[in-house]
């Protein structure tokens, strides 16, 4: 029973067990953990004097680490195949899901997941495997998410992007640079220019003597 039940009367015990065994001869049982997350004790309660004998306290939680999603790339064209690898626990509801989500929708609840998915698929008890989804036919960026009904838990997610082809390679910036290189080219021709000139004027005066000196 939760753990926040009060303790010492069997009749209140009785209004909340979650699951019950009667003892007998019996002294070992075996009992299913409950499905939500929590705080449990089991009780040993004496029905013939109405008195709780003792307890023993345990905590029920989700298993989020055996949550994993995997794509084999990130970017894909609309309306193109996606193939997504998961791996989920046994112990999730059959009816836990992986669904689209556009990147931008808030995060951790399945409630607020189950408001915004585009597509999505139930895991059905399955501990790993593949599912095959289409790309939205909108550009942007979105998500996998898987969730956890019972508990209102988003598990884990793994982003991708939607973009038409050819817009990546067209995606380029000019360098920022680009004004100061033609800039710096310019400087080079005029550089040029004026080292042209002093040859010229250099190889005149050398012809100019030449020229004196023959005629002496």
């Amino acid at each position: 029973m939760p753990a926040n039940i009060a303790h010492g009367d069997v009749s209140k015990n009785d209004q909340h067990d979650i699951a019950y065994k009667y003892v007998g001869d019996t002294r070992q049982f075996e009992f299913t953990a409950p499905k939500s997350e929590g705080a449990y004790d089991v009780r040993f309660n004496n029905p013939a004097t109405n008195k709780e004998l003792t307890h023993t306290r345990f905590s029920e939680a989700v298993d989020k680490a055996a949550a994993k999603l995997t794509l084999s790339k990130n970017v894909f064209a609309p309306g193109e195949k996606i193939e997504i690898k998961f791996n989920a626990s046994a112990t999730y509801p059959t009816n836990s899901w992986i669904g689209i989500l556009e990147a931008d929708k808030p995060h951790g609840s399945t409630k607020t997941n189950d408001q915004h998915d585009i597509s999505y698929k139930y895991l059905q008890g399955k501990t790993n495997g593949t599912f095959e989804f289409t790309a939205p036919k909108k550009e942007g960026q979105y998500d996998f998410r898987m969730n956890e009904t019972t508990n209102d838990k988003e598990l884990t997610s793994v982003a991708f992007s939607v973009v038409k082809t050819g817009n990546v390679s067209d995606a380029k910036q000019a360098p920022k640079d680009a004004g100061a290189s033609k800039e710096a080219k310019s400087h080079e021709i005029d550089e040029n220019v004026d080292v042209t000139g002093l040859i010229n004027d250099i190889m005149t005066i050398l012809d100019w003597e030449a020229a004196h000196t023959k005629s002496n």
